[in-house]
């Protein structure tokens, strides 16, 4: 049960259409924690600067991280919403980011030093508000009914 999701969470890599179940879901996520703890303990070995392995290492990184955000796509369908919706904890993240160059110095230098630190501070609490929306989005079932995305899986 659990490899056949997997193996469909694979074979659907690039499909962004449709709709995913909560075991595919959390199933590739299983499988990819697994990857990269076999990742670290191969480079920890030294096995990351053989010369095919760190190519092989790279793509592989590559395809895990294409392969979740499909399957986190189709499981947002799964609730008839939109995919596009991953994209809303960059903006926390992208604001995290211009306070701490203002923050730690080498910004612009539009922000004091408290406004630069109260607006980090904000954008941690937006980031982890939009983390626990979007995690109970992926630990809820999805809608039984067929909605804009297709049938029920």
């Amino acid at each position: 049960m659990i490899v056949s999701a997997v193996r469909d969470a694979a074979r659907h890599t690039f499909v962004y259409s449709h709709r995913s179940e909560r075991l595919e879901h959390w199933a590739f996520l299983l499988f990819t924690a697994i990857c990269v703890a076999i990742f670290y303990a191969l480079g920890t070995v030294g096995w990351n600067t053989v010369f095919p392995v760190n190519w092989l290492f790279v793509l592989l990184f590559c395809w895990l991280v294409l392969a979740n955000v499909a399957v986190a796509v189709r499981r947002l369908h799964d609730h008839g919403v939109s995919g596009f919706w991953l994209f809303v904890p960059l903006v926390p993240v992208g604001t995290m980011l211009f306070a701490a160059k203002d923050l730690f110095g080498n910004g612009v230098g539009f922000l004091t030093e408290d406004q630069a630190l109260l607006l980090f501070q904000m954008s941690q609490g937006a980031l982890v508000t939009a983390l626990v929306v979007f995690g109970s989005l992926f630990v809820r079932p999805g809608d039984r009914k067929p909605n804009r995305f297709g049938p029920a899986p």
